[in-house]
């Protein structure tokens, strides 16, 4: 079992006691006026659809039956939150996605050098593609990009609605 201290002046959890009610000295203490224990009363969490859900949990205080009561909520999650979970890196603008047979031709490997020396983030996306990060296509770059155009793809951060 799980208490907590609860100051009811400040409206706070002030401690946490694990595996029994808080103790000094093996002994319950006659607590302040304004602090009273509370019994942790867990949920199980609902089951729910992953891919278009996701659960949030809170927690209430009861001061009549003294318990510190968990509370689940199924939020379906919205289009945004959907295509972020994919953009591993949010901080970056773009994402290429290129073969990984494209490392093997001399415009793969200088893609590949150019984005290790920029450090920015290159990953290997079940050993078929790699994905490169990064905020802009440069100009200089863009003959480049349009002679691979059918080769790679570039998708652009998704954008909050």
């Amino acid at each position: 079992m799980t208490t907590k201290l609860y100051n009811t002046d400040t409206q706070q959890i002030i401690h946490t006691t694990y595996g029994g009610y808080y103790t000094v000295d093996g002994q319950r203490p006659q607590l302040p006026n304004n602090v009273i224990e509370l019994v942790v009363v867990p949920a199980a969490a609902p089951s729910y659809n992953e891919e278009t859900q996701r659960l949030t949990s809170s927690w209430e205080v009861n001061t009549t039956t003294l318990q510190y009561i968990q509370s689940w909520q199924v939020v379906d999650k919205t289009q945004y939150e959907i295509a972020m979970e994919d953009w591993k890196y949010p901080e970056y603008l773009k994402r290429i996605i290129a073969p990984k047979q494209l490392l093997f031709d001399d415009i793969g490997i200088q893609m590949y050098g150019w984005f290790q020396l920029n450090n920015l983030p290159v990953e290997l996306i079940n050993d078929t593609y790699i994905y490169l990060w990064c905020n802009e296509i440069l100009l200089e770059h863009q003959v480049i990009v349009d002679n691979l155009q059918g080769v790679i793809v570039i998708q652009d951060r998704p954008v909050e609605i």
